[in-house]
């Protein structure tokens, strides 16, 4: 996972007449590429001063291992860490102009986050070999304290409220709900109502502003033994008791011949726009009404050529 890193530059304070430490405060934030802060980690942090430009010649680097706290949030002195170029007491801070680069190991290799000129802070440092200049110069760093203001860009640590927004991914609802046969209905002509096919029933909360789509499908048995018999059914989805009148109710007509019981199947999908709240989904059966000679076996609770499914898809709009 990429890592990015927001920091900024801490100025210390110098008296008067203070001798002005051999070190500089540095501070920032680790995050990774999302945003989110990388809380209690362990990174390593290499800061090289850079003399003239941004790519000059490197005249200080020192590397330091720092773990993050809670907030991702990290802080090293630069002059004091494990020097690997120059000795940091023999920077000639007024020999020109300075350049800060600093990258960050978290894990795999030292990645640069950038280089950015320095333009008063350490300074101060050379203030303590040019005399009563040196004050006025410590007066100028006290000025940059103001940077310390910029710490308000803990306040950034706001942006963990910005994995609030991933929150926002939960709001969507979508879901897919789906239950199977428990058993076997026997439709004869006397199933003159829908009847309920065991299993096939489930209770769903639907979320504000989604489609709902429900689909069934499962087998029948005519249990006629004779090239001369046949069953004929009915087949519907009901939402919260009633049946659809569109695209929700099939007829099977399943006529033996050369072989007898054999097997039909139903198939069928409807979408719905429902109110919010709970709502039932069943799948029913009944008599075609065509006075078939023979009962049929619908769905089953252990043969999977014939038993029945009921899916309720949720789909946020």
């Amino acid at each position: 996972m990429k890592k990015i890193l927001f920091a900024l530059l801490l100025v210390l304070n110098f008296s008067a007449f203070a001798q002005a430490p051999q070190a500089f405060k540095y501070q920032g934030i680790a995050r990774d590429n999302t945003g989110a802060v990388l809380s209690s980690a362990t990174i390593s942090i290499r800061p090289s001063i850079r003399d003239g430009s941004a790519t000059g010649l490197i005249v200080y680097q020192e590397t330091h291992s720092v773990t993050t706290n809670a907030l991702g949030l990290f802080s090293i002195s630069i002059g004091m860490g494990t020097p690997s170029v120059g000795t940091f007491s023999a920077i000639s801070w007024g020999g020109g102009s300075k350049y800060m680069e600093v990258e960050v190991n978290f894990g795999s290799g030292y990645v640069s986050m950038g280089t950015s000129q320095l333009l008063s802070v350490p300074y101060a440092l050379y203030a303590e070999t040019s005399g009563s200049s040196g004050v006025a110069g410590a007066t100028g760093a006290t000025g940059s304290t103001g940077a310390t203001g910029m710490a308000g860009t803990t306040g950034v640590t706001g942006a963990t409220g910005v994995a609030g927004a991933t929150g926002a991914s939960g709001t969507t609802g979508q879901d897919v709900f789906e239950v199977y046969g428990t058993g076997q209905l026997v439709v004869s002509t006397g199933t003159t109502t829908y009847t309920l096919i065991p299993g096939l029933s489930q209770a769903v909360t639907i979320p504000a502003g989604c489609k709902v789509m429900v689909s069934t499908d499962g087998g029948v048995q005519s249990t006629g033994t004779t090239s001369t018999t046949y069953s004929v059914l009915d087949i519907g989805i009901f939402v919260d008791g009633v049946v659809s009148t569109s695209g929700g109710q099939r007829r099977l007509s399943i006529q033996n011949g050369s072989l007898a019981q054999l097997i039909g199947n139903w198939s069928m999908h409807r979408t719905y726009t429902l109110t919010a709240g709970s709502h039932t989904f069943q799948v029913k059966a009944m008599d075609g009404g065509a006075a078939g000679s023979s009962n049929a076996n619908v769905s089953s609770a252990s043969a999977p050529q014939l038993q029945g499914v009921l899916t309720v898809t949720i789909i946020k709009q």
